[in-house]
């Protein structure tokens, strides 16, 4: 199937290009089968992100009429990873052209289209594959992601389901049922299904995290809060739902629980955490009364040139100096003046102290 369309070349995500890659890494084998000694020297530069070079050689294995179909497809897979997702098509659609069956080629194709938010065309190339291959798991999943974006949720739901029964290990369709049931405003089926892919993969992090993001959304903070304890005994070094648990605590008034929440390294000092950490406490310790934790933390973390710790320390010198305590208020703005030299924001805020 080849589809005819001028496109724009706009930046493709990491991932997708991550995923790119590694197709080339698993039709390397392949390669070598159709004696491709420019397909091997191209999948090499290739690997070693010299995507100019692979394209050298691709073109190189096309003269030579070297396995045309895999050249094509290697030489739009190295275009992706150029950005230049225009020509990265038509070769993905010469490789289809060399060879109808080219399952991966559609694949490809159809991903390129997805990101570039050509809905229809993608879903088209991903039908394709469908057409060869019914149970082939990714053109089942990215079929549900096109029906999802076009809002066909119960299309959707369709190959989610059918996909999950060809590879039921994949958390990728739990996810994906879930997000069609937000959509639909449906919260206890969304719950039901990942709550059940907890009790399926209950060593899983991410579906923890996951499922405690759903009980916040739907108003059920202490649900949340014991989904993201289960998921942090799982990965306790994961910074972000640290700080989902901290504020979950905050918004319950729950300050020094908040501030232990983001307390990862219990063994070790609290001041030998990332600066995002400390100024999160530092914030905390501030909420609570706690000045003195607070300055502590604000300044280990403005050593590394936190510009939030920065301003922490501003905002405690202020509020020191309206409680009168104007000593230790120019102590503490003095401190930040050294680490953070001619401020205009800490120079006025101590100037402020000091009339």
């Amino acid at each position: 199937m080849m589809i005819s369309k001028s496109v724009s070349t706009g930046s493709l995500p990491l991932e997708f290009k991550k995923s790119i890659r590694a197709t080339v890494l698993f039709t390397a084998a392949l390669a070598a089968l159709a004696s491709a000694s420019y397909l091997e020297k191209g999948n090499k530069a290739f690997n070693e992100k010299n995507f100019r070079g692979a394209l050298a050689q691709y073109d190189q294995a096309i003269q030579a009429g070297e396995s045309k179909p895999m050249a094509y497809f290697n030489m739009g897979n190295a275009l992706v990873q150029l950005e230049q997702t225009g020509r990265a098509l038509l070769y993905f659609d010469k490789a289809i052209e060399a060879s109808p069956n080219f399952a991966n080629a559609y694949i490809n194709a159809g991903s390129v289209y997805f990101q570039m938010g050509e809905i229809g065309l993608a879903l088209a190339y991903f039908s394709s594959v469908l057409k060869l291959e019914p149970k082939h798991a990714k053109a089942l999943q990215m079929a549900g992601e096109c029906h999802l974006k076009l809002a066909n949720y119960g299309d959707a739901l369709y190959f989610f389901e059918k996909g999950q029964a060809v590879e039921p290990e994949m958390n990728a369709w739990y996810f994906a049922q879930t997000e069609v049931y937000l959509k639909l405003q449906d919260f206890e089926a969304a719950q039901r299904i990942l709550s059940k892919a907890v009790e399926m993969n209950p060593t899983q992090s991410s579906l923890h995290f996951y499922l405690a993001d759903l009980y916040k959304a739907t108003g059920n903070p202490s649900k949340s809060i014991e989904a993201i304890q289960s998921g942090l005994r799982l990965d306790p070094d994961n910074q972000a739902a640290r700080l989902k648990l901290s504020r979950l605590y905050e918004d319950e008034g729950h300050f020094y629980m908040a501030i232990e929440a983001l307390n990862s390294k219990k063994s070790t000092s609290a001041l030998n955490h990332p600066d995002a950490m400390l100024v999160e406490m530092a914030r905390l310790y501030m909420s609570a009364g706690e000045m003195d934790e607070a300055i502590a933390h604000y300044e280990a973390a403005a050593k590394g040139g936190d510009e939030r710790a920065k301003l922490g320390l501003v905002a405690v010198g202020r509020k020191l100096g309206d409680q009168g305590q104007f000593t230790k208020a120019r102590k503490v703005l003095s401190s930040a003046l050294n680490l953070f030299p001619k401020d205009p924001e800490v120079m006025d805020a101590l100037d402020q102290v000091n009339t």
